[in-house]
């Protein structure tokens, strides 16, 4: 609350100065450097304004984005009006006049992909991913459109290469609705799927052109880029299966019944760090320590332990939202939770029996 008055309080104070030195800047400066009316200037206020209230509330926040977008807006249109004053920059005011509703489903849509819920509901598992998504498909439609109808050379390959960005974006964003391996291995290949994107985009663009007299190396270069892509694929798909390393046998089985003690304690902080903080040295030091104890052969304290030694959190991609680093830890937190469910229960099968 404090941080958003003060905020509200620094806006206020910086639009008091713009309004004075736009309104005496003949006095100042000697010339008008840029217009801006008051209406303008007003109404520009009243949106960052809006922003800054906005975030006060978590049922608000999520409004915050569109309240920003129209400012940017109004922004850019006045600064693009100013530029236009100078015969260099003569052709972007009617320009931009002319694609002003792509420029503003653009930023709508930008808003629309920041938005995010706040509830905890289980819907908001498919609700939150499929906004997200449909504001980067929008964005890239709306920046495709405003990238093709710049005159220069290449801007309609260029509004494609921004469009299938977003695109990607888009569904490796969409699969957070789930948790499969598959979804896994999309999310974390988000970062190379893109960056092969813009390299072959890049390619098709500026280098190709100049190497059609050249088949050879041209062949040569795009099957390179082919099999590097291949080779990169089968291996992320390979690690993206969790193989169980336990193997189910039959042992003879010692019953033991822990009280509250020392192990106990430790067993229990150990299980909460590794649950909520992913810290499993605590937890399999723990483990080792009474099983060894007990007389258990290094080879089945190993298997004991083995899961949660190779348990491996699923990393946010690169370009991420807020709410899906959060989604994915929400999902980390729930499959730790299940390793150390299925930790308790073959410890009872082999008879260590835990009580709290």
């Amino acid at each position: 609350m404090r941080s958003e008055i003060l905020k509200a309080v620094i806006l206020t104070i910086l639009f008091v100065l713009i309004y004075a030195i736009s309104g005496y800047q003949d006095v100042y400066l000697g010339k008008t450097v840029f217009a801006i009316g008051v209406e303008n200037l007003v109404t520009i206020y009243a949106l960052l304004l809006a922003y800054v209230i906005l975030g006060i509330s978590n049922y608000t926040r999520p409004f915050k984005p569109f309240s920003l977008s129209a400012a940017i807006y109004f922004i850019l249109e006045i600064a693009v009006f100013n530029l236009s004053s100078y015969q260099s920059f003569a052709v972007l005011f009617p320009l931009f006049q002319s694609l002003k509703v792509y420029i503003f489903l653009f930023l709508f849509s930008f808003a629309l992909a920041r938005v995010e819920l706040p509830f905890e509901a289980r819907w908001i598992r498919y609700a939150q991913p499929a906004i997200s998504t449909t504001g980067l498909v929008l964005m890239g439609f709306s920046g495709y459109s405003i990238l093709s109808k710049i005159p220069f050379d290449v801007s309609e390959e260029i509004g494609i290469i921004f469009l299938a960005f977003l695109v990607v974006l888009a569904i490796t964003t969409l699969s957070n609705i789930s948790g499969s391996n598959a979804a896994q291995w999309l999310r974390r290949s988000r970062p190379f799927l893109l960056g092969s994107l813009l390299v072959v985009s890049i390619y098709y663009i500026f280098i190709r052109p100049h190497l059609l007299d050249r088949t050879g190396l041209a062949n040569f270069l795009e099957w390179f880029i082919v099999g590097l892509v291949l080779f990169k694929l089968s291996r992320d798909l390979k690690r993206s299966l969790e193989v169980d390393e336990r193997e189910i046998i039959e042992v003879h089985r010692q019953r033991v019944s822990l009280r509250k003690d020392e192990w106990i304690e430790m067993f229990t902080r150990a299980q909460h760090e590794f649950i909520e903080k992913g810290v499993k040295s605590l937890l399999v030091a723990s483990l080792c320590r009474i099983l060894f104890e007990m007389g258990w052969s290094e080879e089945r304290v190993a298997k004991a332990v083995s899961q949660i030694v190779t348990h491996r959190d699923e990393e946010p991609p690169a370009l991420s939202f807020g709410w899906e680093r959060k989604f994915i830890e929400g999902r980390n937190r729930k499959r730790r939770a299940k390793l150390v469910e299925e930790l308790k229960n073959y410890l009872i099968k082999e008879g260590v029996r835990v009580e709290s």
